[in-house]
């Protein structure tokens, strides 16, 4: 893998490309137009995504004494009255059956992770949310309010109107002990199209059975998304440069994917969009985050303990030092995981405090091209292995232990 080349393609796509935009169609473009420059062919796929038209939002305390916090607005939440939603207040501090019962005809404060039990909220009669993100160690000024949306799957269990605010002011709630506050939320739902950008290099042995070999290309709202993921996005590239010139024996399909940061979105669209590809598709191979100063390589494999031993007996054989284990990786890998087709996900995780996402610090200062370079290296000598070997070199499974796993994260059980 060429280190230096792939850096030079991060810095010219470390921009903000958030789903559905025209910076993420800029990008798929992009990326279409790097591959038809070495002789490949590319499509890019549309699919619909969900998108809100927020007319107004806003959130005030009313008793004891009146003030008015700065909030975003959850998509797809629903909406209020126009004239607002009037309710007590309630801190909901943990996920607790005695906590949540409490909730009952409040609009409540929750905290970060505990949106999973919006289903427990519903049920218990909670009328509103409001959940908040940052780092009080950041000042106010310094932080990135998150412009968070209610997925489809919680939308299943009811919708109630939900805001976000930063962690600065909901301290400052909690200890002001509010009464009565009100929440104001009018919004519209329409869809949008994003994009997956799609090449094939056909097998010359083994054409009818395909390699999938995924990264997402979309960022969050301020970030410039080239540790996640515009590094996976560079890797993946590179490896499709190796293996244009180098013909593999199995079909590989490569797919930049949109709109993984709303839920895995362009993975889940070509999963579904494709019954008939998928069967014959063998294995799954993901690359997101990567290319940190500091920080370790990790070997994640969303299959069965065969694999993970393969992948460890690869690392050592070409001096890769990573960790190497079997469990889910929330990304693009999932969606083939959910059809039993095995994943391994290959990625740089930084040190703490060395690398950063979904902020405005995911910045390309931090990352090296050497890294990216040891990853990407990594990604294509596995591929290549498989591919040489005269029979699929493991079995091909899903263990129960994982699919249970992967059904709990994509909400099929509880």
């Amino acid at each position: 893998m060429n280190g230096k080349r792939a850096f030079e393609l991060l810095n010219k796509i470390g921009f903000e490309r958030v789903s559905a935009s025209d910076e993420e169609l800029k990008c798929a473009n992009i990326l279409k137009e790097e591959i038809e420059n070495v002789g490949g062919n590319a499509v890019i796929e549309e699919f619909d995504v969900d998108t809100y038209n927020i007319k107004c939002v806003k959130f005030e305390v009313l008793e004891p004494e009146y003030k008015e916090y700065f909030v975003t607005a959850y998509g797809g939440s629903g909406s209020t009255p126009e004239e607002g939603l009037e309710a007590e207040f309630y801190y909901v501090s943990s996920d607790s059956e005695v906590d949540i019962k409490n909730a009952k005809g409040k609009i409540c404060l929750v905290n970060p992770g505990a949106i999973r039990q919006y289903k427990k909220f519903i049920a218990a009669g909670a009328v509103g949310f409001i959940t908040f993100n940052g780092d009080l160690k950041e000042s106010k000024e310094d932080s990135d309010i998150a412009y968070p949306e209610l997925r489809r799957q919680y939308r299943t269990n009811g919708i109630i109107p939900g805001v976000n605010m930063l962690v600065h002011d909901a301290v400052d709630l909690v200890l002001s002990e509010p009464k009565k506050v009100r929440l104001t939320l009018v919004q519209e739902d329409y869809l949008k199209k994003s994009h997956n950008v799609i090449s094939e290099i056909k097998g010359l042995t083994n054409p009818d059975e395909i390699i999938t070999l995924t990264a997402h290309y979309d960022s969050v709202k301020y970030s410039t998304g080239v540790y996640d993921n515009g590094a996976g996005t560079v890797i993946n590239m590179e490896a499709y440069k190796y293996f244009i010139e180098n013909k593999p024996n199995y079909t590989l399909k490569f797919i930049w994917c949109g709109s993984e940061e709303r839920g895995l979105l362009g993975s889940k669209a070509w999963v579904a969009g494709h019954e008939e590809e998928l069967k014959k598709v063998k294995l799954s191979i993901n690359c997101d985050v990567a290319g940190p100063v500091l920080g370790t390589d990790r070997v994640i494999v969303t299959g069965n303990d065969e694999i993970v031993a393969y992948c460890k007996a690869l690392g050592n054989e070409i001096g890769f030092p990573a960790e190497y284990k079997k469990d889910i990786y929330s990304s693009d890998n999932m969606p083939f995981a959910d059809k039993n087709i095995p994943a391994i996900s290959i990625t740089r995780f930084g040190t703490m405090g060395t690398a950063y996402i979904h902020n405005r610090y995911d910045i390309i200062k931090y990352l090296d091209y050497k890294n990216l370079e040891k990853t990407g290296n990594y990604l294509i000598n596995l591929v290549e292995k498989i591919d040489k070997s005269k029979y699929m070199p493991f079995e091909l499974s899903v263990t129960p232990d994982i699919k249970d796993k992967v059904d709990k994260y994509l909400f099929k059980k509880e």
